[in-house]
């Protein structure tokens, strides 16, 4: 079985040094995804507070991959139990309208396209979020 990656693609109307800028902060993470969120030069812990209907604090994260400077950002998380998979941020300048910006989660198991699926539309989601909140300084994030 050929298990698929997520790829999710969108355009941001910003600079690519402020895409990046915004991908490798903890403080900016915090204002469009995540609530606690901390990252240092080896390590990245997403956390969120008090969500969903019981809520939860939930955490995760692992160490950085890889980045360069305005062209990528990538980590490892575990989405669900016994897997790992890598989180991808690829920039891409575009000539007059902004960046480009996918996410790609590549790792999944046969075991785990359930978490696939959850997360490939977290992901799409995700970028709507960091697009309104870059574009238009809108935090439509929500604990629910």
């Amino acid at each position: 079985m050929n298990i698929p990656s997520i790829s999710q693609k969108t355009l941001i109307r910003k600079s690519i040094d402020e895409v990046y800028q915004t991908l490798i902060s903890a403080n900016e993470w915090n204002q469009w995804f995540t609530d606690e969120t901390t990252i240092s030069d080896h390590d990245i812990l997403l956390v969120w507070t008090n969500w969903g209907d019981d809520k939860m604090t939930i955490k995760d994260g692992g160490r950085i991959v890889k980045q360069i400077h305005n062209q990528h950002f990538s980590f490892e998380w575990s989405p669900a139990d016994q897997l790992i998979t890598t989180v991808s941020f690829d920039l891409e300048e575009t000539e007059s309208s902004g960046t480009y910006i996918t996410i790609t989660e590549t790792g999944y198991t046969k075991d785990h396209l359930a978490t696939l699926v959850h997360c490939a539309s977290g992901w799409g989601e995700a970028l709507m979020l960091l697009k309104a909140y870059m574009e238009f300084g809108i935090k439509l994030r929500t604990n629910i």
